[in-house]
């Protein structure tokens, strides 16, 4: 394994000096000379993948971490950052480069042309016994005594044989209660409810509505051509990310998330519209805490 200790040592708040992206580079370069074909390729033909979903990220970032100890993620993002919009350089000690801080930031936040409509099952509260699984027995009223015990007439006392005239003693049949168990509930006052078995939940079926948010994270030369502000700014709604594949040379995809909204038997839980731009797209220059926090 070839340690770069030292040259990470020399960096300052985990931030890569020029110097210290050039060695590394250069040493990836020459370890692997066939990834600059991969990465050619991915800017050619990739438009619509991440970059951190690609084979030349995964291959770059398993090559920093098992040949060169670097483990660090925001150093492995500056390093691979640095490697993504390079592609034409030849010598990476001596030929110009651009650098991070060098490209633009560009973050595009829209969501897809139509809801997923899908048939769902869920678990709710049973609505005969309000999610308790028991139901009050109505031959009680929730007592669990329906009648007076028969051993001692309901005074939960009887005469004691043994003693003199007038000794009692409690009565073994109602535990001196004076009443006897419901011969329904068994006492209990309540028993298991007949709608959902015990259970406090049924199975309920609904069409689930989802609405996917995609948030594309663009580095770029350049920053957002004014044509495609206009555009944006005059059909936010209606806004389709073709625009972007228009300049290949110059707008890269490094990230895609997705994520999503769900809403039971309709769309009045979902927030945005199908096909809606959800924020106006601004490009800014990277900065190190970009790199960090962003990318």
């Amino acid at each position: 394994m070839i340690k770069l200790t030292n040259i990470l040592l020399e960096s300052e708040d985990n931030v890569l000096s020029e110097i210290q992206l050039r060695r590394v580079l250069s040493i990836i370069d020459k370890s692997q000379p066939k990834l600059k074909i991969e990465l050619k390729n991915y800017l050619r033909y990739s438009k619509n993948i991440s970059f951190e979903d690609s084979n030349v990220y995964i291959t770059f970032s398993k090559f920093l971490r098992e040949n060169l100890d670097i483990t660090n993620l925001y150093i492995v993002k500056q390093i691979t950052l640095t490697y993504l919009i390079n592609p034409n350089v030849v010598d990476f000690t001596k030929d110009k480069i651009f650098l991070p801080t060098d490209m633009y930031l560009t973050i595009v936040e829209y969501t897809e042309d139509d809801y997923e409509v899908t048939d769902e099952t869920d678990w709710v509260d049973c609505p005969e016994c309000d999610g308790w699984g028991t139901e009050e027995c109505y031959e009680c009223d929730g007592s669990g005594k329906d009648e007076s015990c028969g051993e001692c007439g309901g005074s939960g006392e009887i005469e004691d044989p043994n003693g003199e005239e007038g000794d009692t003693l409690v009565c073994d049949e109602c535990d001196g209660s004076g009443e006897m168990n419901c011969y329904r509930c068994d006492g209990e006052g309540k028993y298991d409810c007949s709608y959902c078995g015990g259970d406090s939940e049924i199975e309920e079926e609904y069409e689930k509505y989802e609405l996917i948010t995609i948030t594309d994270y663009y580095i770029s030369y350049v920053k957002l051509p004014e044509k495609v502000r206009s555009i944006m700014d005059s059909s936010r709604t209606y806004f389709s990310m073709d625009y972007f594949y228009e300049w290949d040379d110059t707008f890269i995809l490094w990230r895609r998330n997705y994520t999503s909204e769900e809403s039971k038997d309709g769309t009045d839980d979902i927030n945005a519209d199908p096909n809606e731009l959800l924020n106006y797209p601004e490009s800014v220059k990277i900065t190190d805490k970009d790199v960090r926090y962003f990318l």
